[in-house]
């Protein structure tokens, strides 16, 4: 069963017959979402929260991300229910001094004092979607014996291989947020570099941010061939990589701790033929170095315009590794493997719950 405080527009979740508990259109629905929010904070279980899981007698409570985990976790505990968070990044990355301080917003003063609770808690299990985020979080405080490692799969039907349009320029791909940490800057000073040597690679930029128009003026000040496309739907991204002879993700580590957890858009490249170039911490664990990609220091713009230069002027061995990467990412990222990865902790989980057959 799919629960959640209210809507989200974009994202499509009709089919699953969510149980949304506030519809914020209505002003008496926000005080009581905003009455929900706080009790969490007193060690209160918000009530609408309470009443839907003694309503449904779940096994188990499902939370991503620590954010939501803090707010669902003392219904859970008053049902006697376990609970299973997916941490994904900034919940644990950040450094929680920050949230302390007030500086994130009132309610996030109290959020570390929260995940710490749970982190002591016997009955909160943990998923960190890769290992650099697991460590991560073992550092920030989490209990290494109850955090568990699921990587997110895809749909591998979804971005198949198709037929290479190799008869234009060679491309190179970035997807994704124009924001520091995703690091397109490092990718637009790399292929100033590459377009010296191989005059007709160009770059290809979807996303949208804040910087665009900075990375926009820095392409033009450095004479970098580049298309901005701003936000594009999946359809597009596939025909995009359709015609890309690299991806790259130059993400980089925030002073205040925060890195790419893992990048769900490099298996997503991988999966349709493309080869990934990438500084993501978890880069290592999404790409096979050399032979479905290549991996390169965070900001190192010399070593990234070489290896970029190398698949853009050598097509055969771009397109080698694009069909080992489709591969590599159908044997180990395909989501229904991944889903039966997460039911097996549900299983573990939900036999260890007091009470259950067995204990």
């Amino acid at each position: 069963m799919l629960a959640g405080f209210q809507r989200v527009p974009g994202i499509d979740v009709a089919p699953l017959a969510p149980a949304v508990l506030f519809e914020p259109a209505r002003a008496a629905e926000r005080l009581a979402l905003r009455r929900d929010q706080f009790l969490p904070y007193l060690h209160q279980p918000g009530r609408r929260t309470l009443r839907l899981l003694r309503r449904l007698a779940p096994d188990l409570v499902h939370a991503h991300f620590g954010y939501d985990a803090v707010l669902v976790a003392d219904a859970a505990r008053a049902c006697g229910v376990p609970l299973v968070v997916t941490l994904h990044g900034t919940d644990v990355l950040r450094d929680w001094r920050r949230w302390a301080s007030g500086d994130e917003g009132f309610f996030f003063r109290f959020y570390p004092a929260k995940m710490r609770a749970l982190f002591a808690d016997p009955q909160v299990h943990f998923i960190a979607v890769s290992e650099a985020l697991r460590q991560a979080a073992i550092r920030q405080g989490a209990p290494a014996q109850r955090l568990h490692l699921a990587y997110t799969g895809i749909d591998v039907e979804r971005f198949a291989p198709v037929e290479r349009r190799r008869q234009g320029p060679p491309t190179v791909l970035f997807v994704g947020r124009l924001v520091a940490f995703k690091g397109c800057e490092v990718l637009v000073r790399a292929m100033a570099e590459v377009q010296r040597r191989v005059p007709e690679a160009r770059l290809v930029v979807a996303g949208e941010g804040p910087l665009r128009p900075e990375l926009e003026a820095l392409a033009a000040s450095l004479g970098v061939t580049a298309a901005f496309l701003g936000q594009v739907d999946q359809p597009g991204v596939v025909r995009l990589l359709g015609e890309a002879a690299a991806f790259c993700l130059p993400s980089l580590t925030e002073k205040d701790g925060v890195f790419e957890a893992f990048g769900m858009v490099m298996l997503e490249a991988q999966a349709a033929g493309v080869p990934v170039v990438t500084s993501a911490r978890a880069g290592a664990e999404a790409i096979v170095d050399g032979t479905t990609g290549y991996l390169f220091p965070e900001r190192d713009v010399a070593a990234l315009a070489t290896i970029l230069e190398g698949l853009c002027a050598e097509p055969g061995r771009a397109a080698a590794m694009g069909a080992a990467a489709s591969e590599h990412v159908r044997a180990r990222f395909d989501v229904r493997d991944c889903s039966r990865a997460v039911e097996d902790i549900y299983d573990a989980v939900a036999q260890r719950r007091p009470g259950a057959a067995g204990e």
